[in-house]
Formats: C-alpha cells, sequence, structure tokens
C-alpha cells in the first residue's frame, strides 16, 4: 500500500510517495514554463497536463500499490473548459494585472467591507473571479462556450475521476466563496453577472472523489482502483504537513513565494492596513524578507491571531542560518522539519486519512512529521533587530504609495 501526494506549482508538479508508516518510496517531478509578456502572465494548460501526466507515469513504473493520490495547487488561477472538456483560454497567473476594472467593479456594487467580510479576503484582481470577468468582458465569444471553470486541484481531480469538486480552501482563492456558508456566495456571483453553476461542487479538504476513470489508468499505468482525494490549497496542505494543527501555531514557507500560513479560532478582523560583502549584503536580503513577514504576523497580532510558533517548509527551510535569523527577528521558536515537501506530506496526510490509512490527521502526522530541531531565538539580538525593524517600517510605509 502506497499514498501519493500530486502538488501543482506554478513552474512545476511533483508528486511524491509515502507508505503509511512513514517511510518515504520515490518522487518524480516535471517542470513548466510561463508566457510572461507586457500585460498577460500565463500557465499552457495543456503543458501542466502533460506533466501531471508524466510524474504519474514516472511513480507508477516504480511502485508497485499504489491505491491513492491527492491533490493540491497553487491558487487563483483557474481553467475554462467547453463542453468536450478542451481548454478555452490560458490559465492566468495572480501576477497577470488583467480583472483590475472588474475587481474595482465588485468593490462599488458590493461595498469592500462586506465584499471582504464574505470572502475572507482584500478584494484583488489576483483572484479568479474577477479575470473570469474579464474573459467575459473581452472574449464574449470564448467565455459563452464554457461549460467549467476549475482550478488546478479540481482541475486535475476532474481529468483523473469525472468529478467536479474543489475543497474550501481552494475555493477561498476565488474570491467567490463564502467562508461562513461554506458555499458559493450568490451575493458575490450576482454582482459579478456569472453563473456560480460553472465552478466546482465544495467540498472539506481531504475529500475523496472516486476512482480514477479506467482508461485512464490504463494510459497511466495505475490500478483501476486507484481513488483520488481533493486535498487543499498548496500552503494549507504545507501547514498540515508540517504538523501545523491547533491556534497559536505557524508555519513559514519559502519557495516560490514566502508565506506565513497560522492556525487560528474564530475568523479574523478584515479591516488588515556599498562596502559590504556578498555575505552581508545575503544577510541583508533575507533580514529584508524576515522583516515582510514580521509585518504580516504583527496585522495578524492585530487581528487577534497569536502565533506562539513557527514550524518551517520549502526550499528556504533548508538554510539552518536563514531559520535562526528569523527566530531573533521574529522573537518566536522555529522548528525545522525532516523535510521540505510538506505540502505533498500534507497531501499525502489528507489523502490517508480520507482512504482509512490513518485515523485521525494527529496519527499520519506521528508516522509521517519528523522534527529534526527548533531554533530558539536570541532575545538580545531581537531587541537590535527591532530598532532596525521601526525603520524598516517607516521605510516601508514611506515607499509603497510610489509602488501600489
Amino acid at each position: 500500500m502506497a499514498i501519493g501526494g500530486l502538488d501543482i506549482g506554478t513552474t512545476g508538479c511533483k508528486l511524491s510517495v509515502y507508505d503509511p508508516d512513514g517511510r518515504f518510496v520515490t518522487q518524480s517531478y516535471s517542470e513548466y514554463s510561463a508566457s510572461r509578456i507586457a500585460g498577460e502572465h500565463e500557465l499552457s494548460v495543456d503543458s501542466v497536463w502533460a506533466s501531471i501526466c508524466d510524474v504519474i507515469r514516472e511513480v507508477s513504473a516504480k511502485v508497485s500499490g499504489l491505491d491513492s493520490i491527492g491533490v493540491t495547487s497553487f491558487g487563483e488561477s483557474f481553467v475554462m473548459l467547453d463542453d468536450k472538456d478542451q481548454a478555452l483560454f490560458p490559465a492566468m497567473l495572480y501576477t497577470d494585472p488583467r480583472g483590475s476594472l472588474q475587481c474595482a467593479q465588485l468593490v462599488d456594487r458590493i461595498g469592500k467591507k462586506k465584499l471582504g467580510g464574505i470572502v475572507g479576503l482584500t478584494p484583488h484582481q489576483m483572484f479568479s473571479l474577477p479575470k473570469l470577468m474579464w474573459i467575459r468582458d473581452n472574449h464574449n465569444d470564448l467565455f459563452s462556450r464554457a461549460k467549467r471553470v476549475l482550478l488546478f486541484q479540481d482541475y486535475t481531480v476532474y481529468r483523473l475521476t469525472g468529478i467536479a469538486q474543489i475543497d474550501y480552501s481552494l475555493a477561498t482563492r476565488t474570491m467567490a466563496f463564502d467562508i461562513r456558508k461554506h458555499a458559493w456566495s450568490d451575493i458575490v456571483f450576482d454582482a459579478a453577472g456569472i453563473d456560480s453553476s460553472l465552478f466546482s461542487t465544495p467540498v472539506p479538504s481531504g475529500t475523496l472523489a472516486g476512482r480514477i476513470r479506467p482508461e485512464l489508468a490504463a494510459e497511466l499505468g495505475l490500478s483501476p482502483d486507484l481513488v483520488v482525494a481533493s486535498c487543499c490549497h498548496d500552503q494549507v496542505s504545507a501547514a498540515t504537513g508540517a504538523g501545523v494543527f491547533h491556534e497559536g501555531e505557524a508555519i513559514d514557507g519559502t519557495g516560490t513565494v514566502e508565506c506565513i500560513t497560522p492556525v487560528f479560532n474564530s475568523i479574523p478582523d478584515m479591516d488588515i492596513p556599498l562596502e559590504h560583502t556578498a555575505a552581508d549584503v545575503y544577510k541583508a536580503l533575507m533580514e529584508g524578507v524576515s522583516y515582510e513577514m514580521l509585518l504580516n504576523i504583527e496585522m495578524l497580532r492585530k487581528a487577534g491571531v497569536k502565533i506562539n510558533t513557527l514550524r518551517a517548509a520549502g526550499g528556504g527551510a533548508k538554510s539552518s542560518v536563514w531559520l535562526q535569523l528569523k527566530a531573533d527577528i521574529f522573537g518566536l521558536p522555529i522548528v525545522s522539519l525532516g523535510t521540505s515537501e510538506a505540502g505533498t506530506l500534507g497531501c499525502i496526510m489528507l489523502t490517508g486519512l480520507a482512504s482509512g490509512a490513518f485515523s485521525s490527521l494527529e496519527e499520519a502526522a506521528s508516522r509521517l512529521i519528523h522534527e529534526e530541531g527548533t531554533y530558539y531565538p536570541d532575545m538580545g539580538k531581537h531587541a537590535a533587530y527591532m530598532v532596525l525593524f521601526e525603520k524598516y517600517r517607516q521605510v516601508y510605509q514611506a515607499v509603497r504609495p510610489l509602488i501600489s
């Protein structure tokens, strides 16, 4: 028996496999390239799907007994399919500037505070719905042919199983999901003039979709009894894979982007506002990024979200120097984990729970998560960093109007 976690990112996808006792079995990775020209940042849907198939084939050739795969992905970018399940438009990345006018229209029609209160986000053009509105307004010939709109997690689950379902955490990245009702928001979709039935059915994270399509199982070398699960947004999956389950805990994930994901029990208030060596410059870059994360931690604290400890994940978590530096700046202990692949590990944990391999996430964590050590803050250095941090904050506020 083996459990696979498929992690779909902006630059590539990887499939990691573990056994239920927490032993790493194998991993496959396939890279793809985004197209970034003036005003358009896009991914080829077909290229991403080809890479997904490649990593599955490579793993299936090495592993016997793979009986479940969970899917996690980055958010925002979506796939628009016609009635033959063909992509009608490239997937726009979150950095793509299109959709700003449409986002402003939603804010005007609903109100910024009300909209943010429904979807749990500060309205922004990077999310799926404003970009879908942009396609409707600028390519209505294509939009009128759309039968499904899926983010990459539910697109992959749909291609594998024929079931269109999206987990709650990824659904929030559309800017159209009611975080209190756990359902698509009629208020938001009505204001957007978009039919919510285009989107997949929202389900809790770690929900089984069903068995793989028989013809696809044969094509990819998989058992026709293999089951597929919808896991969660990649940052949530990384938090799960790092064992971040309780209030006061958070993960600091450093990869293509750096992101702090905390756990909290209530919905926070949404009103969130050259004489040096090369090593010195490099350290300054790490400090600057860490100060930016400290700003985020402070905003979370103001909203009532308390963080007592951080668990480190992503490629940046391999640097003991950076982890100690972060502990000193944040004034928080940082736990180093035995793997940088917390995203796929979290996907595997949720899939194992859904398929019955584990009785709880805590059991899965006890088998799969291995702590390598804890970096404790030097409070003397922390105090010194806070003096510099106040200067950073002032510079940040002075520069922000120039780049926003």
